[in-house]
């Protein structure tokens, strides 16, 4: 069963985006698809450096960061922000941008703890979607020795839906 709720207009101008991408015609593209979404509050960095500066007093409630974020990667920059070490909140959602991905990059990016994943060219009705999904249907915060960040199971844990029962033979 799918969840239908969608973010209304009022829930999107309210929201605080952090762009984090070292080319400025894709950090406008992004900037621009959230515009007309109503989304009003964005900031934007060329690297991940300038966005932990601009995170502490920004205070975002969602990040868009590019795979390749200047000299540090869009992974380094999530495990930075899900160690704790940047100023901005370690739960903040981060959606990982990129060209291209492969099998193994988008376990390592899994691994360094992206909420969601989307590939360029961006859209608005795509970008709506990432953050319907991180708003809408969060997933469990894990903090654990090998592992900080959303929990990386899609599907409902066992038990949790409806009950079955064997007819008795």
């Amino acid at each position: 069963m799918t969840d239908e709720r969608t973010l209304n207009q009022s829930d999107l101008k309210k929201m605080k985006v952090l762009i984090v991408d070292p080319n400025a015609f894709m950090r406008g593209v992004v900037a621009d698809s959230l515009r007309r979404l109503m989304v009003t509050n964005i900031n934007a960095a060329a690297s991940a450096m300038e966005a932990f500066t601009v995170g502490r007093t920004f205070k975002p409630d969602i990040v868009f960061v590019d795979w390749d974020a200047g000299r540090m990667s869009g992974l380094e920059f999530t495990r930075e922000v899900r160690r704790n070490t940047t100023g901005m909140s370690r739960e903040t959602p981060i959606i990982l941008l990129a060209g291209v991905i492969d099998h193994d990059q988008l376990m390592s990016a899994r691994q360094s703890g992206i909420n969601e994943f989307l590939l360029k060219p961006v859209s608005a009705q795509g970008v709506l979607s990432r953050i319907e999904e991180v708003v809408l249907r969060p997933r469990k915060f894990i903090d654990s020795r090998n592992y900080v960040g959303p929990c990386r199971r899609r599907r409902a844990p066992p038990g949790s839906g409806p009950r079955r029962c064997r007819a008795a033979s």
